[in-house]
């Protein structure tokens, strides 16, 4: 009899053990600035742990609830986690084929912050959207910066038929002169071409160009006709043997984004003195 008594007293002690354990009931913290309820849960004793999540009842940085939630008694050193509002949620838009202008007034009528940048693209045309980042159908908060990338157009253009006029170097003796292959790559016009010169003579690395309603000079460079490197200064071209090159035109400089006539005016030594290699190009696109 004496063993069994000591084990109920045993039992009893235990209970009332638990039962001295402090609770706290966790308030209604909604609606309240989440730095201050964080304090007030620490101030308990308690574990704060941030979350966030949208909300459209709640604005920026006010609590939306707490888990547990609101009413809920707990011990001390529980977790309790806070969720905080990131504002009202925002879907990017679809704009892809959307005008630039359009694009940056619907961004910015989300309230969220439109940034542009420019590439090429062959699917769409200059100037029309084709892509964000973040991408269409992301969700995202309010003044969220958005990259709208809009169409340069495609980054080669290549001409569907040109020709090529010019004068000798020696009226005495003829050039002929190849126009094969006119395109835009990128920022640059590209004309190649080939010579067939009647005298021999040096070819400095550098040209002068004019558009048809353009009067100004623009400088262009020459360069090897496949690697595309620029060509040394002095270079020797010789009589009858054919002699093949690009000119290299900044197409910022160009007045035109499908110039149709262009002059070039290229310094030469011929004889021992400068002269000018004239030659004119028709494009059409």
């Amino acid at each position: 009899m004496k063993k069994a008594v000591l084990i109920l007293t045993v039992a009893i002690i235990l209970v009332m053990s638990v039962g001295c354990v402090p609770k706290i009931k966790i308030p209604d913290f909604a609606g309240k600035e989440a730095e201050t309820v964080k304090a007030a849960i620490e101030e308990k004793e308690l574990i704060a742990k941030l979350e966030y999540e949208f909300s459209n009842e709640y604005r920026k940085g006010l609590v939306t609830r707490t888990s547990p939630a609101a009413d809920a008694v707990v011990e001390k050193e529980a977790e309790i986690t806070i969720y905080v509002s990131k504002g009202p949620s925002v879907t990017i838009p679809d704009l892809a084929g959307v005008d630039e202008t359009s694009a940056v007034a619907s961004v910015s009528g989300k309230k969220l912050l439109p940034i542009v940048e420019y590439e090429y693209s062959d699917d769409y045309q200059k100037g029309n959207v084709i892509r964000t980042k973040p991408a269409a159908g992301s969700v995202v908060e309010e003044d969220t910066r958005v990259t709208i990338y809009v169409s340069k157009g495609p980054s080669i253009i290549v001409a569907t038929d040109g020709t090529v006029g010019w004068y000798s170097v020696d009226s005495k003796k003829e050039d002929d002169w190849d126009l094969n292959y006119i395109k835009i790559e990128k920022e640059y016009l590209y004309i190649y071409c080939a010579i067939t010169p009647g005298v021999s003579f040096k070819i400095r690395n550098f040209s002068n160009v004019q558009t048809s309603s353009y009067s100004d000079s623009i400088p262009a460079n020459l360069v090897t006709y496949f690697a595309q490197t620029q060509l040394d200064d002095n270079t020797e071209v010789k009589s009858g043997e054919t002699f093949y090159f690009s000119f290299k035109i900044p197409m910022n400089r160009l007045n035109s984004e499908r110039p149709t006539h262009i002059e070039t005016k290229t310094k030469i030594t011929y004889k021992g003195k400068t002269d000018t290699l004239y030659a004119e190009f028709d494009i059409v696109w």
